[in-house]
């Protein structure tokens, strides 16, 4: 990546043909649409002259980006390499420019922010209308999955700043501990018998479980807690879906673990019950993370520290 930017530094400076953002984004447009013809008909450009781009592009890089055949073009290894990283590349050097350019200005640009679902559905409305009423100049996308997914969109560039549960150490990531959620068994009134607040780990391997998949980090946590103590867990059904976890909670025929934070409104309105599990209280800690190998906009290091504050407010912990 960063002989790529040199390149494109070195070359804007002394005017002599070279790798440019003109013809990265020819580039991926007939990556995307796999037609010369038809990137011409989006970029208003001649055939010849994107065909020209695309050689050149291909002669400074000393690699075949595309093979050609009658049905159109398809990226070689070397063009999906350049596909993956162009695109990070180009929205790097227009908010590098935005940014700067906000020195003089109100903070604008774009914030792409990546939080769990479940946490999503309790800050996000709040915190947009805050932060855009702040900052009318800036746009906001909000996008929503496991955390595993949201670590690697945040690593790949496809996300500013993001809400990750419990990660393990990670160079390629700033993170800073927001704070530690207890988890909960989550069950429908009467599925358990007595009235007493708090259950066993043990009890609850005995009863019929639906928990997100393996890969979740979710299930990981307490999958280690079950082998800690010498149990394993009666996973009847998996699924990643907060809505289905919470769904089949509440017909009765499943328990599952969730924080009691996620699922106040269905406590209101009496679908389900929760208790405290003990021996051993499974936690997970919710962080923010930013990454640590690409400078930040203003508008995102502005908007990391609004999602911290909101994050932390009693509302959202308990």
């Amino acid at each position: 990546m960063s002989a790529l930017l040199h390149s494109i530094y070195s070359n804007s400076k002394q005017r002599v043909p070279g790798i440019n953002l003109k013809q990265l984004k020819t580039f991926l447009h007939v990556a995307e649409l796999g037609k010369l013809s038809l990137a011409s008909d989006v970029l208003g450009t001649a055939q010849p002259a994107l065909s020209r781009q695309i050689s050149m592009l291909e002669h400074e890089l000393g690699v075949r980006l595309f093979n050609r055949h009658g049905r159109g073009m398809s990226t070689t290894g070397a063009g999906e390499r350049l596909r993956e990283r162009a695109s990070f590349l180009i929205r790097y050097l227009e908010e590098t420019q935005t940014d700067i350019q906000s020195f003089a200005k109100e903070v604008r640009g774009r914030v792409v922010v990546g939080m769990p679902a479940t946490l999503a559905e309790v800050v996000a409305a709040e915190l947009i209308e805050n932060f855009m009423a702040m900052h009318p100049e800036t746009s906001l996308r909000i996008v929503t999955g496991l955390s595993g997914h949201i670590h690697d969109w945040l690593q790949r560039g496809e996300v500013d700043v993001a809400v990750l549960y419990s990660q393990q150490a990670d160079d390629s990531l700033v993170v800073e501990k927001l704070f530690n959620e207890e988890l909960h068994l989550v069950f429908k009134p009467g599925f358990l018998p007595g009235k007493t607040r708090s259950i066993s780990f043990a009890e609850i391997c005995r009863l019929p479980l639906v928990l997100p998949a393996q890969r979740h980090g979710l299930r990981t946590l307490i999958e280690a807690h079950a082998t800690s103590k010498g149990l394993s867990l009666d996973v009847q059904v998996e699924t990643d879906s907060f809505r289905v976890l919470t769904n089949l909670a509440s017909r009765g025929n499943y328990a599952t673990i969730l924080p009691a934070r996620s699922i106040r409104a269905e406590i209101k309105a009496g679908l389900v019950e929760i208790r405290r599990i003990t021996n051993p209280s499974p936690f997970r800690s919710l962080c923010l993370a930013l990454p640590a190998d690409r400078p930040t906009t203003s508008a995102v290091r502005l908007f990391a520290d609004e999602l911290k504050d909101a994050v932390r407010s009693p509302a959202v912990r308990h």
